[in-house]
């Protein structure tokens, strides 16, 4: 409790306190970088309740998913499809090509699941327009770290005979369907890990983000209080910088959250604040920077 105090009453101070600055500079470092550690702590826990709190009108709606993602599942496969994939080669018992199309719940019409042409080459994956081609040698996917390209993986890396059918489908379906029942409790694990490990995690993340900026931001800072002849050198303009950013998380939280845009309201309400301070300090008296004052 006495440590949230701390905190409350830094961050209060640090948002509204020019004179307060003062203090910060015979304070130790550490404070300073675990104020803002713990500042950004609660912003991203924020941001974590808030997206709880939009989730929870689906809650209710989570078992109709569980049913509705069973049938998809157990429907998906064609019933009369078989294939075969024997010595690094590919058949089936269709005419192709052969077009197996999104579910309906996914309202996907103009790109399908899965196309298979034995005739085709994979270097006409796009022209199928399908997340999934299969060819005589080899399936071609979609790429997930290069937008527009695609990935092939060989049929001679499957070793033995291979027959999939519906039959087949079907016992596979029969084993993970059961594992559905999990799924409420998996979401409300990861809902816990959202609310606990991110905004810890999130948090570290962003400290090391918050610290870069302010160390570039800083030689802006720096120069104005040199043209203010105040004396401070580049770590003490930082560490004023490290609570001079309080406004600036805060108000980037709230657009966030509220979803606007306002441009430079980030860095130039930091530098406002930051001359703001400067002004302070140049009016305050030698003895309030004296070292034997101490962080309140």
């Amino acid at each position: 409790m006495y440590k949230l105090t701390t905190f409350v009453n830094t961050l209060k101070k640090s948002l509204t306190r020019p004179g307060y600055y003062s203090d910060i500079l015979f304070a130790p470092f550490s404070f300073s970088l675990k104020y803002l550690f713990a500042l950004l702590f609660f912003i991203a826990l924020i941001r974590g309740i808030v997206f709880s709190i939009a989730f929870i009108p689906t809650v209710p709606k989570v078992p109709g998913y569980i049913e509705e993602s069973k049938q998809i599942i157990k429907n998906l496969y064609p019933l009369g499809l078989t294939v075969t994939i024997k010595d690094g080669s590919l058949r089936t018992n269709v005419d192709e090509p052969y077009y197996i199309p999104f579910p309906a719940r996914f309202n996907i019409k103009d790109m399908s699941l899965v196309a298979i042409d034995t005739k085709a080459s994979v270097d006409s994956f796009k022209k199928y327009n399908t997340a999934f081609l299969l060819t005589k040698n080899a399936l071609a996917y979609p790429d997930s770290d290069t937008k527009g390209s695609y990935k092939v993986y060989p049929f001679s890396d499957v070793k033995g005979f291979v027959i999939i059918n519906r039959e087949a489908y079907d016992r596979v379906v029969n084993i993970i369907i059961p594992y559905f029942k999990y799924y409420p409790l998996a979401i409300a694990a990861i809902f816990a890990f959202l609310l606990l490990a991110v905004p810890i995690f999130g948090s570290l993340f962003s400290l090391s983000g918050a610290l870069l900026y302010l160390a570039v931001l800083t030689l802006v800072t720096h120069l104005i209080s040199k043209f203010m002849k105040l004396g401070l050198t580049y770590s003490q303009v930082f560490r004023l910088g490290i609570h001079g950013l309080t406004f600036s998380l805060l108000f980037s939280m709230l657009k966030s959250l509220m979803g606007i845009i306002i441009p430079y309201t980030y860095t130039a309400p930091f530098i406002i604040w930051m001359i703001i301070i400067f002004t302070q300090l140049k009016k305050s008296h030698e003895a309030s920077l004296s070292p034997s004052k101490s962080v309140k």
